[in-house]
């Protein structure tokens, strides 16, 4: 791990598959361990499958596009909170507007990100959510 940063799982949600393949790179080349999803429904289906393999299998993070085919992404975010099994979340949306904002706070998202970002304020933001979360 670069930094002296601790190794985070990831689940990153990303239905573009050039940035999905792209932003699972810098992570895994950053030291963590990404396991990827395309659809909004995907991400429900990893959380899901992680805890029923293994109570004690869990992801650290899960880093999330807003808009992808399927069920609404805020949706499925909030069922996963409601259930108590939603990881730390990053919202990334090029339509990162003040009421998205407003409804990934509302439903316990810690940081969104405006597309595009560079890749370095992404691992700077992944590293302090671990971080917080550790503390937590």
């Amino acid at each position: 791990m670069k930094d002296g940063n601790r190794a985070q799982r990831i689940l990153l949600a990303e239905d573009d598959d050039a940035l999905r393949t792209l932003l699972a790179e810098v992570l895994t080349e950053a030291g963590h361990a990404v396991t990827t999803a395309h659809t909004a429904n995907a991400l429900e289906r990893a959380v899901i499958d992680a805890i029923a393999g293994s109570p004690s299998v869990h992801f650290d993070l899960l880093i999330t596009d807003l808009h992808m085919p399927g069920t609404d992404t805020f949706a499925v975010l909030e069922r996963l909170g409601n259930a108590g099994v939603r990881p730390p979340t990053l919202v990334l949306s090029a339509f990162a507007d003040d009421a998205a904002l407003v409804e990934a706070y509302r439903i316990g998202c810690l940081c969104m990100l405006a597309k595009p970002f560079d890749m370095d304020d992404l691992l700077l933001v992944v590293t302090l959510l671990g971080e917080s979360t550790r503390k937590s």
